[in-house]
Order: C-alpha cells, then structure tokens, then sequence
C-alpha cells in the first residue's frame, strides 16, 4: 500500500540560494525533496541551473538568463533583502537560505516576518526563542549570536560564543530580550 502526500504551497519551506559556494549537492537535494518554490541569486544561477533544477524566481539578474517560467525580480537593495520582501509580500511563512558565510546582522530584521533557517556548507542556524530545549549527545557545540545574558543548562561555555553539551539530554537555553541564532554542524 502506498501514502500519499499533499503538499500545499507555501505549506514548505521556500529555499533561497543567495551563494552556493561548495554546498554539498546532497543535502541540496533534500532541501528541494517537497520541490519548494525556489528562488536563487544570480550569482548562484548559472551553477543551479547547469543542474538542471527548475529555478522559480530569479533575484537581482538579466531577462536574458532565466529558463521558461522564471519570474525576474530586481531591486537595487541586495539580493537577500530583495528576496526576503518578496517572501514577505507572498506571505511565505518561512525559508530556508543558502550561503557561504552565516552574518547574523544580515537576518534580523526579518525574524519577526518570516521564519529563517540558514544553511552554509558547514552549519545550520536558526532562531530560538526563550526558553528553547532540545534533546542532544553530549559533545555537540552550538554557536550562539545575538544575547550575552544567556542562561544555559546542560551546556559548557567555549570560547567565540560556542556552548558544548556536558551529557545526553535536553539542553536549554534560557534568556530574555533581543533575538538568538544558534548554529549546529551538518
């Protein structure tokens, strides 16, 4: 007997690739799996497109490089602010980004519009709200930006903002105010 499933738009997550860089092509594939509306930086466009992905939105590039059914989008803000409004003006509930270098500053003024989990070749980062737990091995380190009035539990401070957890179970990270990302390794 086989499931099925159906997916509704926007019920997923829609994926942007701001920069590909060296982003594994498999975990690429299991972001697209529930095939998501797709939106990809001209800078990243050639290099998807040599894929053979199916590109949905075009951000900050030419009319004479989009496949068939590619929406252009252009604004002279960069390409992730052009991207983000245009999730925001869809009512996206939430993406997932691509890019080379994870910079918090980048972000935050979206994480009350739009739910923003980023990936790079290395690390996946995402916000969390106060009180966050999560059940973990002891010995994963957790990058944390945003707040220095954290009150973990569960979890060793490093240097550079990094926290390991001490032993299997559930760690927490309390704190009040400002929004936190933490980032995980792939």
């Amino acid at each position: 007997m086989s499931s099925h499933h159906i997916v509704r738009e926007k019920q997923e997550p829609a994926l942007y690739i701001d920069e590909i860089g060296e982003f594994e092509e498999e975990l690429l594939g299991q972001l697209l799996e529930w095939s998501p509306t797709l939106l990809v930086n001209a800078k990243s466009y050639d290099k998807i497109s040599s894929w053979n992905i199916k590109v949905d939105v075009l951000v900050n590039g030419k009319v004479e490089d989009v496949q068939e059914y590619t929406k252009l989008i252009n604004s002279s803000t960069d390409s992730l602010a052009t991207a983000l409004s245009y999730l925001q003006r869809e009512q996206f509930p939430a993406v997932n980004i691509i890019t080379e270098t994870f910079d918090a500053g980048r972000f935050y003024g979206w994480c009350d519009k739009i739910n923003v989990v980023v990936f790079t070749s290395t690390h996946k980062y995402y916000v969390i709200s106060p009180s966050f737990s999560v059940w973990k091995p002891a010995g994963i380190i957790f990058k944390v930006f945003g707040n220095d009035q954290l009150t973990p539990t569960n979890l060793k401070s490093l240097e550079n903002n990094e926290y390991e957890v001490i032993s299997d179970g559930f760690v927490k990270f309390g704190f009040t105010g400002s929004t936190i990302f933490i980032g995980e390794a792939l």
